[in-house]
């Protein structure tokens, strides 16, 4: 596993060998605004160039709740290219915040992003097995 990028707010881990990349969200994201959270995102698209295949987002410790704005500028900025790039299946370890995973789930019910398999788990492992079979 090879770290891509470090931040107060989340882990991203790429293990090449899968074409996975993994982000782990980190319980900072309390203090986090919406203009952060963009930023934090923004930086995805520059990994989809690594031939990634798959994505897991434990969201384990997240305590952001994605606005409908955001969601909307997720679609159109982040899901089109990674669709675009070959992404075939999204994974999320949703946390115990219900507000927080259920905006996550909104987020992904947007237009851009249908052709991705999509599913979320209550840990980490059922995700791996999933996303990897």
């Amino acid at each position: 596993m090879k770290k891509l990028s470090s931040s107060r707010f989340k882990d991203i881990d790429f293990i090449e060998n899968q074409k996975l990349i993994k982000i782990t969200w980190k319980s900072a994201t309390k203090d986090m605004t919406n203009d952060l959270f963009k930023l934090e995102m923004a930086e995805f698209p520059s990994f989809f160039n690594l031939g990634i295949k798959y994505i897991l987002h434990n969201m384990e410790n997240m305590q952001y709740t994605v606005v409908p704005e955001i969601q909307s500028w997720i679609d159109n900025n982040i899901n089109k290219k990674a669709v675009d790039s070959g992404v075939q299946r999204l994974a999320f370890v949703l946390g115990a915040d219900i507000f927080s995973s259920i905006s996550v789930q909104q987020a992904n019910e947007a237009k851009n992003i249908q052709p991705i398999d999509i599913k979320y788990f209550k840990n980490e492992i059922s995700a791996m097995e999933w996303i990897t079979s």
